[in-house]
């Protein structure tokens, strides 16, 4: 992942209060994977499928906010 998006990455979370937990279950990958591709010598970066969720995040069309939101209305009875 190119520094300068793993920099917008982390500036977004730290705005949002987000988690590398709270990030990771929302573009679908282990917390262990987002901490690794966010260093400075991170990992390969996201799958297609991660970078669209991650793509989708950072323009807030969805957030952690947002994802657990919806688990507390799948979880009423």
């Amino acid at each position: 992942m190119a520094a300068d998006l793993r920099q917008a990455v982390r500036d977004a979370a730290r705005v949002r209060g987000a988690s590398h937990q709270q990030l990771a279950d929302v573009i679908g990958l282990s917390r262990q994977q987002v901490t690794n591709s966010l260093r400075e010598r991170g990992g390969d970066g996201f799958g297609r499928n991660a970078a669209s969720n991650l793509k989708l995040w950072l323009s807030g069309t969805r957030g952690p906010e947002k994802h657990h939101a919806r688990e507390a209305r799948n979880s009423k009875g």
